[in-house]
Order: structure tokens, then C-alpha cells, then sequence
């Protein structure tokens, strides 16, 4: 049972969040898309719409996609480059059945792309990974060279993910006799091939380069493990001044911690708040919190990027 305003967000509002950030943040591209459309995957067709786009969009292109895809949210960051696309996929809760379904879509369309995937493992509910893709995209699409830095963060062949050699071990690990493996429609054989064609980047690496990425990291054991608390997030903002404000008993979802990061639940209602019918629009000068970015480019960057294509 939810409380008021605590229920997950529904496509609808997703969609209309989309429209209301797009309408303010210059730097995204950003386009809500629902693989549960009864009516077709819309992920699926927007990829080809892009495929067939290629040759006639300009290098730099970026998209950022908030899709829904086994009811779960997640994001994906495309590049264009040289008339090819490249797939960076970011989930907050590591959700492997949900990220490898979108694997084996992309691939259909762009067998031989390069696509990296970061699972951060910081969502430990059920409810609110809309609003943890929602911030991600929102926040991916202000590192204007975020595609040519990945590779630095990525997990090489000789290197160890925790006690396993690789990630299709480890999704075989996980994926073993899971029940979420049947709601995915893979086979462990596929899922695991689909896997050895993903460049892993560890949370470890990347989360702490960008440490606005873990503001809604909701178990504290996770954040003192994984984060630098003094790194500043934003002008002045550090993880620890973030908690400060955000930090309540743990729910009964939670590792067995006494404390939990709430920043999220809050964020949930920041944003029905920006869409709700009888809500004054603010202009983007208003002093009304629309959508702080939490990676400022510089002004040049943001004069010279060629932010939006053809939708």
C-alpha cells in the first residue's frame, strides 16, 4: 500500500516529466519510450527510425532514452559518430534480466555496435526506478563528452568483477534457476552470449567520477563502501550536506541498516509536483526548482553542441 504521493510514477507521467525538463534543459535530447506499448515496442521502432537515419545525422548526436521494458525504467545514452551509434545503458537497480532484453533489442537493429552498460546497485525498492532514470538521463546528457570517457572506466579482460572472471559468469550466477530469467523470454545460453557483447564499467569506477549519480543511493552501507562523502556533487554540494537533509529510518525494503537515504521519495514528489494540472509553470528564470543539472558544461561546450536532431 502506498501513501499519498508515493506511487510509482505511470508511463503518462514519466512522458510528461520528459516534455517538462526537454523544455529546459538545452543540453537533452530526451524521449520517453514504453517496450509494454500494446500497440509495439516503441524502443524497438525507434532504433530502426534511427538506423535509417544514420547517414544524414551530424556527428555528436546524442539521445537519451527513459524506456520501460519488463516494468522496470531504465535509461540508455546514444552517440552518434561517423555515421555509427554507440549504446551506453545505465540502471540503477543492476536489473540483468531487463538490461539484457534491451541488449538483444539493440542488437537486432545494430548487430555490431559498441554498447557499455554501468549497473550501479543502488535502488533497493521496487517503486521508484522511473525516478532514478528520470535524473540519470537527465544528468548523463550534461557530460558533453561522456562517450569518449567511458572506455577509461570500463572492466578489461584481465581484470576480476568481484570473485568472477567475467560478466556473462556473473550473469550466469545470478540468472541461475531466477524466476526473472523466464519473465526476460532468454535462455541462460542466450542470455549469456548476449552479455559477452557488453563492455562492463564497475560502479566503483564510474559512480566516483560522477558522484551525482549516487545522490539516491538509498542504502547507506552502500554509499560509505562506494563513495567519497566529501566529493562535491554540485557548487558546494557534497554527498554528506546531501544526506544531511535526506536521511530517515530505514524502510522495511532496506538492507539491515538503521538509517536510509530518502532523497529519492523526496525527488518523487518534487517531480509531481512540476507536472501537477494546477501547478504554475515557472519559466526557466524563475527562482522555482525546475531541474538543477548536477553537471555544468562550460559555455562554450554549450554554444557549440549540436544538442538536438531529428526526433
Amino acid at each position: 500500500m502506498h501513501g499519498p504521493g508515493s506511487a510509482p510514477l505511470t508511463v503518462e507521467e514519466v512522458g510528461k516529466i520528459v516534455a517538462y525538463t526537454m523544455a529546459r534543459q538545452p543540453s537533452l535530447n530526451c524521449v520517453m519510450l514504453d517496450c509494454q506499448n500494446p500497440l509495439g515496442d516503441e524502443l524497438d521502432a525507434f532504433l530502426y527510425s534511427i538506423h535509417g537515419d544514420l547517414l544524414t545525422l551530424p556527428d555528436h548526436t546524442r539521445y537519451q532514452i527513459v524506456y520501460r521494458l519488463l516494468d522496470h525504467w531504465s535509461v540508455i545514452d546514444i552517440s552518434i559518430m561517423e555515421h555509427c551509434a554507440e549504446f551506453f545503458l545505465l540502471d540503477a537497480a543492476n536489473s540483468l534480466p531487463s538490461i539484457l532484453a534491451c541488449v538483444k533489442t539493440i542488437r537486432a537493429c545494430f548487430p555490431e555496435a559498441t554498447i557499455r552498460y554501468a549497473g550501479l546497485s543502488i535502488q533497493y525498492d521496487k517503486d521508484n526506478c522511473a525516478v532514478f532514470a528520470l535524473d540519470h538521463a537527465f544528468s548523463v546528457a550534461e557530460i558533453f563528452d561522456l562517450h569518449s570517457l567511458l572506455p577509461s572506466y570500463e572492466l578489461k579482460e584481465d581484470e576480476l568483477l568481484g570473485d568472477l572472471p567475467d560478466l556473462p559468469d556473473h550473469v550466469a550466477l545470478f540468472l541461475k534457476d531466477n524466476e526473472a530469467l523466464a519473465s526476460s523470454s532468454l535462455s541462460l545460453f542466450e542470455a549469456q552470449l548476449l552479455a559477452k557483447s557488453i563492455r562492463y564499467l564497475p560502479t566503483i569506477r564510474f559512480a566516483k567520477a560522477y558522484p551525482a549519480l549516487l545522490i539516491h543511493t538509498q542504502s547507506m552501507s552502500f554509499l560509505s563502501r562506494h563513495a567519497d562523502l566529501d566529493l562535491e556533487f554540485a557548487p558546494g554540494r557534497t554527498l554528506t550536506s546531501h544526506l544531511e537533509t535526506h536521511i530517515g529510518k530505514a524502510l522495511e525494503f532496506s538492507a539491515p541498516e538503521h538509517y536510509q537515504n530518502h532523497s529519492v521519495l523526496h525527488r518523487l514528489q518534487e517531480l509531481r509536483i512540476l507536472i501537477a494540472p494546477k501547478a504554475k509553470i515557472a519559466s526557466p528564470q524563475s527562482s522555482v526548482v525546475v531541474y538543477k543539472s548536477l553537471f555544468t558544461p562550460s559555455p562554450e561546450v554549450a554554444i557549440t553542441r549540436p544538442y538536438r536532431s531529428s526526433l
